[in-house]
């Protein structure tokens, strides 16, 4: 092969490539096919697809030596810029790793080499969009510093600009993307922003007293009968005292005087059983108990989906489960037990209610499972306690409902309500196990096989929850 050679350097991997001027009109068309190519993956979401095939292209471009190619400069430009976005994979930066996004960087940095102004500022403003909501969201120091005022640049893009980042961005933070959304929502391309008030939850005011009525023992009935008779016989003994008038009278003014005051402790002891009563009467209904569970959870699970950075609808309406959120709650044990002062109590239907929860609030994405947790207060409906964690399926070892020696806090904590659970000797529990020896757990109910006494937790999706996170693991540790 004749014609001058060309040393360029390889965004690829850093390295100096060679190529004959005699053959950059070859490579050329492989690297327009290769940028059709990402460009149809990343129209259609698939954004590996996407990465792999621009970076082929810039790959190609660079062995070529087209970087100095007037003809390809545009397409190389525009690549860099679109492997940038789909790296993202149609999620906010914030939820990138660093090694992800240090690779989206140098995507970028390679833009700015080129004299094309639409994918120069278009590398700007994702810039700016990943300075604000990875670095400065996690408050990091950013890797440009100029970066903060490439935000600026958003003024010069056109539509067409803007569809890419409307079309592969979610759910993210920062001046630069607000202001994007605003130009967006002034050209038609995306509708007005609902303006969502924040609805402030209203607590029954009642319910902290009620939930703690539910978990107070109703003490056995009292007759204010023995009282009153006590009084009545006494006034009956000193009147017929009174009027007899000689030795008996002694007798009988001293036996009212001592049935009065028999009369006076039994009205003590009956005044304390009253006290008592109020305390833990009228109870709430199971029903009542489960509805305000069934609301506590819906809220908690809310905000547990800001907490892990998740989009918590499915896939297929644009989230990022692919499953809809499972959830466990069991009860505190052990010290939290003590700690919370659990009280539990089996209803009217057997299955057990608590006033403290131990909640499991479960993301299932592609490849990681993101876990919210938290210790619900029943009186309050608020969470007192939260953590957030978050395993990739191969490092799940198993999911398995067992049932375990049950600690001896919860055995008296069960028989202050009920004696029939005095020596309920079993607890089940949800258990996530992970490669490391860490595991979560979760006492979600209890069992005496002998003679079949057993006790859920009185949350139906239990069982559920651990048949999904099973499945989603088997196809994943298959896969």
């Amino acid at each position: 092969m004749s014609g001058p050679h060309h040393t360029q350097y390889n965004s690829s991997n850093g390295g100096p490539v060679y190529a004959s001027q005699g053959i950059q009109n070859i490579y050329l068309s492989e690297v327009i096919d290769h940028f059709e190519k990402g460009s149809r993956a990343l129209k259609g979401k698939l954004y590996p697809n996407a990465v792999a095939e621009f970076e082929e292209a810039v790959t190609t471009a660079a062995r070529a030596g087209l970087e100095n190619d007037p003809a390809a400069q545009a397409k190389i430009a525009q690549a860099h810029f679109f492997a940038a976005l789909a790296l993202l994979g149609g999620r906010n930066p914030g939820d990138r790793g660093p090694e992800e996004i240090q690779r989206i960087e140098r995507h970028l940095e390679q833009v700015m080499n080129y004299a094309d102004e639409s994918s120069v500022c278009q590398a700007k403003v994702l810039w700016a969009i990943v300075n604000e909501d990875y670095y400065a969201a996690y408050g990091m120091h950013p890797v440009k510093e100029e970066a903060a005022d490439f935000g600026q640049s958003l003024e010069n893009l056109s539509p067409g600009d803007l569809e890419p980042f409307v079309t592969h961005l979610t759910r993210v933070t920062g001046a630069t993307w607000n202001s994007l959304c605003d130009r967006a929502v002034a050209y038609g391309m995306m509708p007005p922003p609902v303006v969502q008030t924040e609805v402030r939850r209203v607590v029954d005011p009642h319910r902290p007293v009620a939930v703690k009525k539910y978990f107070t023992h109703t003490p056995r009935h009292r007759s204010s009968a023995g009282y009153i008779a006590a009084f009545a016989g006494a006034g009956v003994l000193i009147v017929a005292g009174l009027a007899m008038q000689n030795f008996g009278t002694l007798l009988f003014v001293v036996g009212g005087g001592w049935l009065a005051k028999w009369g006076f402790e039994e009205l003590g002891r009956y005044r304390e059983y009253l006290r008592r009563f109020r305390e833990a009467e009228p109870k709430p209904s199971d029903r009542q108990l489960d509805e305000w569970l069934r609301e506590d959870i819906a809220v908690i699970s809310r905000r547990a989906g800001e907490r892990v950075r998740l989009n918590a609808e499915l896939t297929a309406q644009g989230g990022d489960l692919v499953y809809p959120i499972q959830v466990v709650v069991g009860i505190p044990s052990g010290n939290q037990a003590v700690s919370h002062r659990l009280r539990v109590r089996p209803g009217a239907d057997g299955m057990v209610r608590a006033n403290t929860y131990d909640v499991l609030i479960m993301f299932l994405t592609n490849n990681l499972i993101s876990i919210y947790r938290c210790i619900l207060d029943n009186h309050t409906g608020e969470a007192v306690y939260e953590e957030n964690t978050e395993y990739h399926y191969r490092d799940i070892v198993g999911v398995s409902s067992q049932s375990i020696p049950i600690p001896e806090v919860l055995a008296d904590l069960l028989a202050e309500i009920d004696e029939n659970y005095k020596n309920v000797p079993l607890a089940q529990t949800f258990r996530l196990s992970i490669t490391s020896g860490e595991s979560l757990s979760v006492a979600t109910g209890f069992r005496r096989p002998e003679d079949g006494l057993t006790g859920d937790i009185a949350w139906g999706n239990n069982a559920r929850s651990l048949d999904v996170i099973k499945k989603m693991i088997r196809a994943r540790h298959t896969a």
